[in-house]
C-alpha cells in the first residue's frame, strides 16, 4: 500500500468531537495529526454511529497544551478501521508545536512534501 499522505504526521493527544448528526457526536482523541488529517482513536464510552469514507462532517478539535482553543472545520473520512477513524481537512492544523514527525509504517513512504499534491 503506497501511502496517501502529503505532510508528515505527529504524535497528539487532542480532544476531538466527530458529528455524523447535529445531535449527536463521537468523542475520542487525535492520536496523531499532520497539517491536513488526523486519526481519530474514539472513547469506548462513544456512541455507535457509522460514519463511511468519502461522507463529510464537522469535527471540533481541542489542540493540546491549548484545551481552551477549540477548531471547528469540515474533513473527509477517508478510512474506518477497527482502532480508528482517518479524517482529512481542508483547514490546516496546529502542528507547529508538536514534536518531531512519527515515522512512516513500515512499507510505506512518505510523499515528497515539495512535491506538487496529486489526487
Amino acid at each position: 500500500m503506497v501511502e496517501r499522505r502529503h505532510d508528515p504526521r505527529y504524535p497528539a493527544a487532542w480532544t476531538v468531537r466527530l458529528w455524523p448528526t447535529e445531535d449527536l457526536f463521537l468523542f475520542g482523541r487525535a492520536a496523531d495529526v499532520s497539517l491536513h488529517g488526523l486519526r481519530i482513536v474514539l472513547s469506548k464510552l462513544s456512541p455507535t454511529a457509522t460514519v463511511s469514507p468519502g461522507e463529510s462532517y464537522r469535527v471540533d478539535v481541542s489542540p493540546w497544551p491549548w484545551p481552551h482553543a477549540e477548531l471547528r472545520c469540515n474533513a473527509v473520512i477517508r478510512h474506518v478501521s477497527g482502532d480508528g477513524i482517518g479524517v482529512e481537512t481542508r483547514e490546516g492544523l496546529p502542528v507547529g508545536g508538536l514534536s518531531g514527525p512519527r515515522e512512516p509504517p513500515r512499507g510505506r513512504r512518505w510523499t515528497n512534501p515539495g512535491s506538487s499534491r496529486s489526487s
